[in-house]
């Protein structure tokens, strides 16, 4: 949650090359690798170094956070939880309360 409160607060985002954050942050986000602190010092000066491209970058953050809202979070878990129930029903369940 700290890096969608960053992203929707308008910060440029600055993050770890890992699968997850890559597949919700995409183009809204610099990726550096995890366990190499110079790749982080050097991203930051570059951030710093040119407002115009990290404006475009929190922008494109902010959008991207927006994205993400409880109602979207609501629908697909319910999404996520029907489709279990789903496939897990016993056999002849026809799913009705009468």
């Amino acid at each position: 949650l700290a890096v969608l409160e960053a992203a929707g607060s308008g910060a440029a985002l600055l993050l770890a090359d890992i699968p997850t954050f890559r597949e919700l942050w995409a183009d809204a986000a610099i990726f550096v690798p995890p366990h190499e602190p110079a790749a982080f010092a050097e991203a930051i000066q570059a951030l710093a170094d040119d407002p115009p491209w990290r404006f475009d970058l929190a922008e494109r953050a902010r959008r991207r956070a927006g994205t993400f809202t409880t109602h979207r979070q609501l629908t697909g878990t319910l999404r996520a939880y029907g489709t279990a129930m789903l496939r897990h029903a016993p056999a002849g369940a026809s799913g009705s309360t009468s």
